[in-house]
């Protein structure tokens, strides 16, 4: 969430000020994982969907319209 948005952003900063564009990307991947880890550490490991049923889960056929 959060955490994830700032490291990524000042992962890319760093990786592309010490190697340019491909520091970048490996700076914005390492720093979104450190992020996410810490956003999970925060709010729980849980993803608010999960437990949930949508109707597309239910194994429902789709309703059908009348003429």
């Amino acid at each position: 969430m959060m955490a994830t948005l700032i490291l990524s952003t000042v992962g890319q900063a760093v990786g592309t000020a010490i190697g340019g564009p491909i520091g970048g990307v490996i700076g914005r991947t390492a720093g979104a994982l450190a992020g996410q880890a810490i956003d999970q550490q925060i709010f729980g490991t849980t993803p608010p969907w999960k437990g949930r049923v949508s109707p597309i889960s239910t194994c429902s056929p789709p309703p059908r319209a009348r003429p």
